[in-house]
């Protein structure tokens, strides 16, 4: 493809995606926090670091490292994964045990 075609062509995603999150913010009374968590959950950028969890109910981080490093600073205004996990908790998120019963493997996780 075309690199002026194609960057043309990803103006024309990044607007409409830009839209939807736009959407969303005008939500009334969901705190940023939240906000900026669904806007993380939703970037397939980071699919391999972080990503929705097999239900959609739950969101599963891969790497932390690599989530600190390059998710976090992107979103948040720091890149401290024990911040992000301190305000979950602030917002009555809470992590899930993985046991063999609930165990995914592969491509469901």
């Amino acid at each position: 493809m075309d690199n002026g075609l194609e960057h043309a062509l990803g103006d024309v995603l990044q607007s409409a995606v830009d839209d939807k999150f736009d959407m969303f913010s005008m939500s009334t009374g969901v705190p940023d926090f939240v906000k900026k968590l669904f806007r993380m959950l939703e970037d397939e950028a980071h699919r391999e670091i972080v990503c929705w969890g097999h239900e959609g109910d739950s969101f599963v981080v891969k790497d932390p490292n690599g989530f600190s490093k390059f998710v976090l600073p992107q979103h948040f205004k720091h890149n401290n994964f024990a911040s992000f996990v301190r305000q979950l908790n602030k917002y009555d998120f809470h992590k899930v045990k993985v046991t063999e019963d609930n165990k995914r493997y592969g491509d469901e996780v």
